[in-house]
């Protein structure tokens, strides 16, 4: 691992969640003015914070391998791909899906003949399938940091040219989180306390995630371009034996068996 790979790995995802909170805010916006507006996919820029770096380490540990070494490095940043592409494949269905729900509830035609109860249920249930395996994919994502760190030769920049897995991980596993909490009180309140108190509850947990989202995504930016960029001048290591100093009154050359240096001075 070299700074100039981690520097370009660092930028690019700095980059990439500075985009994805652009999509986000422009979709608060698209939704605010056109209320039957179909979705943008705000999952992009996430997904290329982590596909784009994966990319650069690939031909990074490529470059390694034809000099006879970082074969598990090489590995890793395939099956990062593959996981990466996985995550893509179901962020994608999820956005396809949300816009036919979307369309089903404006228009009331569900496709395939089926009642409309019936279909909006089917929708929700491979939407959380889908949820379930981007889970997965962030899950992934951590295990390969870990590995990929337990292997590094220089650790420290290993590190910090990986950070868009954990990154990736924490803005796809905390809103899954809210999700789940918001389903489970949601639940609660719509049982106990009607309709009308279930909208506002869904409402407070729509703000609060969006939120928590684009501030979490911001600080996560700002730590990856200060890691990323910022490197310590390398200190001599504190192992280095030092240069043998050579004692007052020894001779350059070895004597004679049975010859000391004090036969010499006679």
């Amino acid at each position: 691992m070299n700074k100039k790979t981690v520097k370009l790995c660092s930028v690019v995802t700095a980059v990439a969640l500075l985009l994805y909170i652009a999509a986000c805010i422009l979709y608060l916006l698209v939704r605010l003015l056109f209320r039957t507006a179909i979705e943008i996919p705000t999952f992009v820029p996430l997904w290329l914070s982590v596909m784009i770096p994966c990319v650069i380490l690939l031909i990074h540990a490529i470059k390694s391998v034809k000099q006879k070494r970082g074969v598990l490095h090489l590995i890793m940043s395939v099956v990062s791909l593959l996981i990466g592409a996985v995550w893509g494949f179901f962020d994608a269905l999820t956005w396809v899906i949300y816009n036919v729900q979307l369309h089903a509830m404006n228009t009331f035609e569900p496709m395939f003949g089926m009642k409309f109860s019936e279909y909006y249920e089917l929708l929700v249930a491979l939407n959380r399938v889908n949820a379930i395996m981007v889970a997965l994919c962030a899950l992934g994502l951590l295990v390969i940091f870990v590995i990929n760190w337990l292997i590094a030769d220089q650790k420290w920049l290993q590190i910090k040219a990986e950070l868009h897995k954990p990154v990736a991980a924490v803005m796809i596993l905390v809103p899954a989180l809210i999700s789940l909490v918001q389903t489970l009180v949601s639940i609660h309140v719509l049982n106990r306390l009607g309709t009308n108190v279930y909208v506002t509850v869904s409402q407070v947990f729509g703000i609060a995630s969006f939120a928590i989202e684009v501030l979490l995504a911001l600080l996560l930016a700002a730590l990856v371009l200060i890691l990323g960029l910022v490197f310590k001048k390398q200190e001599a290591p504190a192992d280095a034996e030092a240069a043998p100093v050579q004692e007052q009154g020894a001779l350059p050359f070895d004597l004679p068996a049975g010859v000391s240096a004090a036969d010499l001075d006679r």
